[in-house]
């Protein structure tokens, strides 16, 4: 679980330069599982293990959920405005 967790996360940071937007990273999410399964599928069969489900699941919440959490600090960042914008206007 931990090779998993950690590539969770680097999921989740590839994602969050990649997408940008907090509303998409669970369809992103869903997506990349979604293409490893049916890689998974072609290469060895379905997978018949309930821990190889609930590892991948788990794996896929934490991957949208990281990166929802990323895009929002980034979404949710305060615009600098320059003193010489605010004169003008």
């Amino acid at each position: 679980m931990g090779a998993v967790s950690l590539n969770s996360f680097t999921t989740a940071l590839i994602m969050w330069k990649i997408v940008r937007r907090a509303k998409q990273c669970l369809d992103f999410a869903v997506t990349l599982m979604l293409v490893f399964l049916l890689v998974c599928l072609v290469y060895g069969g379905l997978p018949w293990l309930l821990s190889w489900w609930l590892t991948h699941l788990a794996s896929t919440g934490i991957t949208a959920l990281t990166a929802e959490y990323l895009c929002m600090r980034t979404e949710l960042a305060a615009i600098p405005l320059s003193a010489g914008s605010l004169a003008r206007t």
